[in-house]
């Protein structure tokens, strides 16, 4: 983890110890990396998690970290997080122009032999207000194409940020294995109670979906125009009632 500083935001790494092992390789100026190797499997790959700084400036150093990096990385890498600025002037609105910032970072990607995969899901990872763009994203180096086939990144309903998330999609998600112990004493549970939490959680599944959904209706509308106040109060709700729901299904 790399703490807030000023106005800047954090950086956090989170990962699954039942399926992955993870250590921590290096923390720059504005990113995070940190190398993983798989539970039941051989694949080994690093990610490096990015903040970048609204300055061009400042950002010019996070530019040159990541092209250090390169040089001792090997495998498979990502690279993703807040760049703070965009490849092209159509992924932000109100912009009609490339200019200098625009321009380093597409050397910069360039220059890493990154991979800048296609965007589905909305046009914009960001929005405040009638500001738009798609400043945050993934990158990943060719050999991380030769592991896996129609790498995608996917923008996810927001529910409180005014980021979206955005999922790496890697087409074929059945390579590594899924593991699932069973317990003996389960056996012992009442047939009613296993049936009440099976409707249950089909149910909050269900229900989270039919909220994912009508929010990402809403910021479809949003990228055509400015939401009026009553449909800014209508997206909000949803986006309160959806953490509600994943509340109860923790405790259930």
């Amino acid at each position: 983890m790399k703490e807030a500083q000023g106005s800047s935001g954090g950086i956090m790494i989170l990962w699954d110890k039942r399926v992955w092992r993870g250590e921590l390789l290096l923390v720059g100026s504005q990113c995070l990396t940190g190398k993983f190797s798989g539970i039941h499997d051989d694949f080994n790959w690093c990610i490096t998690a990015v903040y970048a700084d609204c300055d061009t400036v400042i950002r010019r150093v996070l530019w040159q970290e990541l092209l250090q990096m390169k040089t001792s990385i090997n495998g498979p890498w990502v690279v993703c997080g807040d760049f703070n600025v965009t490849r092209f002037a159509s992924e932000r609105t109100n912009c009609n122009r490339q200019n200098g910032a625009m321009t380093e970072f597409s050397s910069c990607i360039e220059d890493l032999e990154m991979v800048d995969p296609p965007l589905f899901g909305g046009s914009f990872t960001w929005r405040r207000g009638e500001d738009h763009n798609c400043a945050a994203n993934f990158l990943h180096c060719a050999e991380w194409g030769e592991n896996f086939t129609q790498i995608n990144q996917c923008s996810l309903p927001k529910i409180a940020s005014d980021h979206n998330p955005i999922m790496l999609s890697c087409g074929d998600e059945g390579w590594r294995k899924s593991y699932f112990k069973f317990e003996t004493w389960w056996l012992k549970v009442e047939a009613k109670l296993k049936e009440w939490s099976k409707t249950n959680k089909g149910n909050w599944k269900q229900r989270k979906e039919d909220i994912l959904s009508q929010i990402s209706s809403w910021e479809a509308i949003q990228e055509q125009r400015p939401l009026t106040d009553d449909e800014l109060i209508q997206k909000t709700h949803l986006g309160m009632e959806f953490e509600e729901e994943a509340k109860q299904e923790e405790i259930a």
